[in-house]
């Protein structure tokens, strides 16, 4: 519990001080750390989980005498948290952003550590490999995403270009179940559907009136919610083979 109030603390404000100390580019860099720290632990599969957790813990200490001692950031506003909810449930463009919200953040947890399984099972690569090249790609997108917002890319063009890339990497996983088409998947759906991350951050601080902290963090609520729902389709799915090895349940959760 401690662990995930840190992390959705970390996630809602540091992204929030990140665009306001450095714009765009500054929460795509945001972005990197997050998902290079997801890769690296995926890349020490073989450490024992106490040491993994004592290195987590050291990782996040040592960040705080980075930090610096003054901002010109204002404290945000109080927010009724009854208003904030009853304004997301009942806004359709805050509904909307969620279509891409989910897809950038939410999918490649989900699709992530079954990615992982299935390149180790059919591709014969190593589980800390084949874990590190799905987010370093996705780490290197999300950069991307903040550099091309700062430079006057179009969000809606930006979501749509990178959710369509990374459906695209998706489906050549599922007609192609193979080491190949599952390294090009891995390229295709870490960039497109890293692509939005910026897109997602901004808009979030502006989908409800008034509400910028609120907006931003139902979204995130909203996408950290997602995969408990799903990841146990995606098993099930992956389960329903007959066990032989042929790939066909990683074909189905593929189109899934």
């Amino acid at each position: 519990m401690l662990t995930g109030i840190g992390l959705g603390l970390a996630f809602l404000f540091g992204g929030v001080f990140a665009r306001h100390e450095g714009g765009p580019k500054l929460v795509g860099l945001f972005g990197v750390g997050i998902t290079l720290g997801i890769g690296g632990l995926l890349a020490d599969l073989d450490v024992d989980w106490r040491l993994a957790f004592v290195l987590s813990a050291l990782v996040g200490v040592s960040a705080l005498p980075l930090l610096p001692r003054h901002s010109e950031a204002q404290p945000p506003e109080h927010e009724p948290l009854r208003e904030v909810t009853v304004q997301a449930a009942t806004s359709s463009r805050f509904w909307r952003l969620q279509g891409i919200a989910i897809p950038a953040f939410s999918v490649p947890i989900v699709i992530g550590c079954w990615f992982v399984n299935y390149l180790v099972a059919f591709g014969d690569v190593a589980a800390g490999a084949a874990g590190f090249l799905v987010f370093a790609v996705s780490a290197a997108s999300r950069d991307l995403s903040g550099q091309l917002l700062a430079r006057g890319a179009p969000p809606g063009v930006l979501s749509l270009f990178g959710l369509a890339i990374g459906a695209g990497g998706a489906a050549v996983l599922a007609l192609e179940p193979s080491l190949a088409g599952g390294l090009a998947s891995a390229v295709l759906m870490g960039v497109g559907l890293s692509l939005p991350y910026e897109v997602v951050y901004e808009e979030g601080l502006r989908v409800l009136p008034g509400s910028p902290i609120g907006g931003l963090g139902f979204t995130q609520a909203t996408t950290n919610f997602f995969p408990i729902i799903v990841t146990p389709l995606l098993g099930a799915g992956a389960g329903d083979g007959d066990g032989d090895g042929d790939g066909d349940g990683d074909g189905e959760v593929a189109w899934l």
